[in-house]
């Protein structure tokens, strides 16, 4: 993925290596910067506003709200497979709390709703 953004002109060496650690936490990495963390957290994240979505009549993203998300949150059976305490880490991580960072992912999904069908 990072060679493609290379080839598309970027350069930031943060942003690079951002999208090239990734997925390092499956091999059991930590993280080490914050857009690392960053990227970390929203990636369950994302699962669970998505499935949040899709339980709408509409499964529409714009219908969504953060408090819709934050009330499936404590649900353990509702999406079951989201590693809640991954998304939690942005309070210690990032230094946001949850609530904030539920709704900037949100916002920033519902910015391309309709590139992701949602």
């Amino acid at each position: 993925m990072a060679n493609w953004v290379r080839q598309l002109g970027e350069t930031d060496a943060e942003l690079l290596e951002g999208i090239e650690s990734h997925g390092w936490f499956h091999q059991g990495k930590q993280a080490q910067t914050q857009m690392q963390w960053a990227l970390y957290c929203c990636d369950e994240l994302t699962g669970l506003i998505v499935a949040s979505a899709l339980v709408l009549p509409s499964k529409h993203l714009s219908d969504l709200s953060v408090q819709s998300v934050l009330k499936k949150f404590p649900q353990k059976s509702f999406a079951a497979g989201v590693k809640r305490e991954d998304i939690q880490m942005c309070e210690e991580k990032l230094g946001i709390n949850l609530k904030d960072f539920v709704g900037i992912a949100l916002s920033a999904m519902q910015q391309i709703a309709s590139e992701v069908g949602l």
